[in-house]
C-alpha cells in the first residue's frame, strides 16, 4: 500500500541522516587535535620528534619562508597526511638514518619537499602500494603535482607543490 511505502521511505531516509551523522562525527575525530591546536609546523615537529626517539633517524625540519596562515584548514591537514605517510614509507623501507624536510609557501602555493638517505629503489620497478598513491590522490585533489625521484642507493625525494588556495575567514 502507498501508506506502507512512504513509511518505508521515511525510515529510509531517517537511516541515511544517521549514517551521515555519523560519517561527519567520525571525519571531526580523524583531525589530529595536534594540527587544530598547534598549528601544522608544530604537528610536523613532533611527528620529526617521534622518528627521533623511536626509529633513532636523524631529522632536519627547515619552515624558513612557510607562512602557515596562508593556507586553508584541510590543505594543511592534506600536507600533514602526506607527510605521515611519506615517514611511513621511510620507516618501512628505506632504512635510512636521516630525513630532511623543507617546507615553503609564496603567493603561488606550498611545497612539501622531504628527503631521506635510505637505500633507495627504482621508481619503474617499486611495488604499487597504497602509500604514493594515497599521497597522489591527496595532491590532486588540490590541483597540485608530485613530484618523485629515487635511485637504487641513492634515497629518495618527494617534492609536494599545491597551489594557493583562498583562506575561509574564521568563524
Amino acid at each position: 500500500t502507498s501508506e506502507s511505502n512512504t513509511e518505508m521511505v521515511n525510515m529510509a531516509l531517517k537511516g541515511v541522516k544517521d549514517v551521515i551523522n555519523e560519517i561527519r562525527s567520525m571525519s571531526r575525530t580523524l583531525v589530529p587535535h595536534t594540527l587544530k591546536d598547534l598549528g601544522l609546523v608544530e604537528s610536523i615537529l613532533e611527528l620529526t620528534e617521534v622518528l627521533r626517539q623511536t626509529q633513532l633517524l636523524q631529522t632536519h625540519f627547515d619552515y624558513s619562508g612557510f607562512e602557515e596562515e596562508q593556507l586553508p584548514e584541510n590543505q594543511k591537514l592534506t600536507l600533514f597526511r602526506i607527510a605521515q605517510e611519506q615517514f611511513n614509507n621511510i620507516v618501512k623501507h628505506a632504512e635510512a638514518s636521516s630525513i630532511s624536510i623543507k617546507l615553503r609557501s609564496d603567493l603561488k602555493g606550498v611545497t612539501l619537499e622531504i628527503q631521506d638517505d635510505g637505500k633507495g629503489f627504482d621508481p619503474a620497478n617499486r611495488r604499487k602500494g597504497l602509500g604514493f598513491t594515497n599521497i597522489r590522490n591527496r595532491v590532486e585533489l588540490f590541483g597540485g603535482k608530485k613530484e618523485l625521484v629515487a635511485q637504487p642507493g641513492k634515497g629518495c625525494s618527494l617534492r609536494i607543490f599545491m597551489p594557493a588556495l583562498p583562506v575561509e575567514p574564521a568563524v
